[in-house]
């Protein structure tokens, strides 16, 4: 796989990746370093919004300041961690936190998820309308993967309102203020603490509400956008003799 990557990705002038993380797994394949950008990646601050806060929907899945919403969205699958909901639950249980899992999409591993979770919601693979809807009726974001380049729903979350609990490995730690906006968590049992505390401190909850809209707002993708546009400018770029001569740009 390294030597299909090297191959690849070689002919490239350069290769945008959206992590320092990705652009790791890309040096380590021994692939040159000066053709490597990060691009971060944006959201929609319009699309995904705290004004999109659903009272309806909250009441209907039955929770409250006294019973929070912990939502997850991504694949249903074991690259996503999702072995972890339950430990986190169960943590949550014993510490005597009122709360209720909310698991949007669908993959493999539903089944079993939903075996495990028996009070969980699982709303199935939803329209981005509605995903924005189910994040701003939400008090909590959760995402353990391990594996995700970039993970944009992380930045979605946030622009949500939502405070963020990710991976310390991986691409979505890339996209949250540590301490400010959520945290990075180690294992379950950092996911559970950190969601124990957050949970707990309403006060707490909502400075790290307003922190996390806040940088999603210096994420948007008119500015995201924009290296990528100065980059396809770029002379190096532009001023290739073949087309076949170089792949323009790759993005990741």
């Amino acid at each position: 796989m390294q030597a299909y990557l090297r191959w690849s990705y070689a002919r490239c002038a350069r290769v945008f990746v959206p992590s320092e993380s990705t652009r790791s797994l890309l040096t380590r394949t021994r692939l040159d370093p000066s053709k490597i950008e990060i691009w971060r990646r944006g959201v929609s601050t319009s699309g995904f919004a705290p004004a999109k806060r659903s009272p309806a929907l909250r009441e209907h899945w039955q929770v409250s300041e006294e019973r929070p919403a912990v939502v997850y969205v991504g694949r249903l699958s074991r690259e996503k961690g999702l072995d972890l909901l339950q430990p986190i639950s169960r943590s949550l249980d014993a510490a005597g936190i009122s709360h209720r899992l909310v698991v949007v999409g669908d993959g493999p591993m539903r089944e079993e998820l939903e075996g495990s979770l028996p009070d969980a919601i699982f709303t199935g693979t939803l329209a981005s309308d509605d995903v924005a809807t189910v994040m701003a009726s939400s008090d909590l974001f959760v995402f353990p993967s391990r594996t995700d380049t970039a993970g944009n729903v992380v930045l979605e979350a946030q622009a949500s309102g939502l405070p963020v609990l990710v991976s310390d490995t991986g691409g979505p730690r890339e996209n949250m203020c540590p301490g400010r906006s959520g945290f990075t968590c180690s294992d379950a049992d950092g996911f559970a603490r950190h969601a124990t505390e957050l949970l707990r401190n309403a006060d707490m909850r909502w400075r790290f509400r307003v922190a996390a809209s806040a940088y999603a707002c210096t994420r948007r993708w008119e500015t995201a956008l924009e290296p990528l546009y100065r980059a396809y400018a770029a002379p190096a770029l532009a001023d290739h003799p073949h087309p076949m001569a170089a792949q323009p740009a790759t993005v990741l």
